[in-house]
């Protein structure tokens, strides 16, 4: 039973999860329901679910409320899907744009690994043809350079990691359903950059492979 207050006395109907305040993102309280006429709203929401054409349904509510109260204002109803999407409508601006700098810093990350692989294969020709002079096969040549570029990406994903981790509470308010720490996440975004790189690397030190060591030994 309801205690006996400024509502009166009477009897639990039903038992509710915990409201969420200020939608799906907001905190969780616990909330009591008490009849519209003891509580004296000054507004009112209704959520009905209809099976026939939705606009012929609200059209019908809004008779019932008018006979009921005829200088009532109904505004014009939302979708749950329409509410949803009003609700998000900024943090998914604010996310587009985060995922936007996120493709350009991809972008920059992978041109930056390929100057460096490629500039580093410049500057070594001359090595890489005394190598091959001396019977290293292309295999070898390719998997050396590209152990030097993936131990710069792997050091530099480390330190992203590291890093990330401890700037994830700056995310909370962008996220709904995931937690910030979302160890999935990190290994996803983990295999991307390391695909990223690895193909960053690969086409230097494929040209790498193709080094003439008669022309890489006068090489200067």
């Amino acid at each position: 039973h309801v205690g006996r207050g400024q509502w009166g006395s009477g009897v639990v109907v039903g038992v509710a999860d915990e409201i969420s305040y200020g939608g799906p993102l907001g905190q969780k309280l616990s909330s009591l329901y008490v009849p519209y006429q003891a509580a004296a709203p000054h507004q009112m929401n209704f959520l009905y679910r209809s099976i026939g054409p939705g606009d012929r349904v609200t059209a019908l509510l809004k008779e019932e409320i008018r006979t009921v109260d005829s200088d009532a204002a109904v505004e014009e109803p939302l979708s749950l899907r329409q509410a949803y999407l009003r609700y998000f409508e900024h943090p998914r601006f604010y996310t587009l744009l985060i995922s936007i700098f996120g493709g350009l810093a991809l972008l920059l990350a992978m041109a930056g690994i390929y100057g460096v692989i490629s500039y580093s294969v410049s500057r070594r020709t001359h090595e890489i043809g005394v190598r091959m002079a001396l019977g290293a096969q292309r295999g070898n040549i390719l998997g050396m350079m590209l152990r030097e570029g993936m131990t710069m990406v792997v050091v530099g994903i480390a330190t992203g990691l590291v890093v990330s981790y401890w700037l994830t509470h700056f995310l909370q308010k962008f996220l709904y359903g995931v937690t910030p720490t979302d160890p999935a996440t990190f290994v996803v975004v983990s295999l991307v950059l390391s695909v990223v790189a690895l193909l960053a690397c690969y086409v230097p030190a494929r040209h790498a492979t193709q080094v003439d060591p008669m022309v890489a030994l006068r090489y200067e």
